[in-house]
């Protein structure tokens, strides 16, 4: 799969991009959420790893704009999974009515390698 991974903190990115590489997936990074939306408009990808809360566009206004079938995305239906390790009980509500399929606290392989095979 090729997998969009969209955060703010080069630790994740690195973190994520290396787990996804074990796993056996190719991998682009955003930064933020404008760049994501840029990257979705580009390029096809298979899922999107985003945290939601981010500077510029946060994750749930960017998951917003991607499931609007005015912007210029290839797949406003793409698996979008939230990484975040805040996950407090109104965040992850405000992210599910986005748009957004999944939280994930947890960033290990095998938390990864499970969402994976449910979005795959």
């Amino acid at each position: 799969m090729h997998i969009l991974i969209v955060d703010d903190c080069r630790i994740k990115q690195v973190l994520l991009a290396g787990i996804l590489k074990d796993l056996g997936h190719t991998c682009d990074i955003a930064s933020d959420g404008a760049e994501a939306i840029s990257a979705l408009e580009k390029n096809n990808f298979s899922l999107v790893l985003m945290d939601c809360w981010m500077k510029v566009i946060d994750g749930i206004e960017a998951t917003r704009i991607i499931r609007s079938p005015e912007s210029k995305v290839r797949n406003h239906d793409i698996p979008i999974v939230c990484i975040s390790s805040h996950a407090v009980e109104n965040k992850v509500h405000f992210c599910l009515k986005a748009g957004i399929q999944e939280y994930l606290e947890e960033l290990s392989c095998e938390s990864v390698a499970s969402v994976i095979s449910r979005w795959a």
